[in-house]
């Protein structure tokens, strides 16, 4: 018997690697943060930040350093708790969850720096990250099931990296680790994943293959992705709909169409250097 799983017949429908979660209401955004507020010490990170995502969309924040970008992510997953104001997931509020509570949700996060396991293999990465894989380390020496081999080998041929799959994930580039932290999050079944600078690292000749991926995420999987990114070509061929940041607040809401040509933006990053 081959020792690896063998990777899906290419001409598989991508989705069947994953369940397609059940989406929200189209009359309900499946993510509403209203007013958040978050300081720190006499800081402000985000002042009443609100926003919404509905289901399926792609959204993008754009907005200079310091902005406030990443600290909406953390207080969005139950990183930093908020000061004031509400965060409603899939029409419960959450605000007050852990992560692990807002995770087990189906609301998870990736990083500007890769958070994936260095000593583990590409395949292992990823059999840890089920949800029920998170409550013991003992799981960490059980026996993956035929389902979790073939979904997660479905998965790295999905992001470029099946080749790599016995690859420990510290010998991976910086760019590779990424890819693999955004497949650990789809063996989670998200229904909403938020990405912090998903092209920041990955060499320039593959991220209109990363765009793709992730429209096919969207379309295929059901996911909807709020994106923070500093690389306006990507923000312009991805988002729907884009909302820039300054100094912790949102300046401007529209369409990518709008926002490149909007003189408050140019400004705001203009003003940042």
């Amino acid at each position: 018997m081959h020792p690896h799983p063998h990777p899906p017949n290419s001409n598989k429908n991508t989705s069947q690697t994953l369940a397609k979660p059940k989406l929200a209401s189209s009359s309900q955004a499946l993510l509403q943060v209203q007013k958040v507020t978050k300081t720190f010490g006499g800081v402000v990170a985000n002042k009443e930040v609100s926003l919404t995502v509905q289901s399926g969309e792609i959204v993008a924040i754009i907005g200079p350093n310091g902005s406030g970008k990443t600290s909406l992510f953390n207080s969005i997953v139950g990183s930093y708790p908020i000061d004031s104001g509400s965060i409603v997931f899939n029409g419960e509020e959450i605000s007050s969850l852990s992560i692990r509570q807002i995770a087990l949700r189906k609301l998870l996060r990736t990083f500007q720096t890769t958070q994936v396991y260095t000593r583990m293999t590409a395949l292992e990465n990823l059999y840890i990250s089920l949800p029920q894989n998170t409550v013991s380390l003992r799981s960490i020496f059980s026996v993956p099931s035929k389902g979790t081999k073939d979904k997660a080998a479905g998965l790295l041929e999905f992001i470029g990296l099946y080749d790599k799959r016995e690859f420990l994930a510290g010998d991976l580039s910086f760019g590779q680790q990424k890819l693999l932290e955004l497949a650990m999050s789809l063996m989670c079944e998200p229904k909403m994943l938020l990405l912090d600078e998903p092209t920041a690292g990955i060499n320039p000749t593959l991220i209109n293959g990363l765009i793709d991926r992730l429209k096919t995420i969207r379309k295929e999987f059901g996911v909807t992705l709020l994106v923070i990114e500093h690389n306006m070509r990507v923000v312009m061929n991805l988002a729907e709909r884009i909302y820039c940041l300054a100094h912790g607040q949102v300046l401007v809401e529209d369409t990518p169409e709008n926002i490149q040509n909007n003189k408050i933006v140019i400004e705001a990053y203009l003003g940042a250097q």
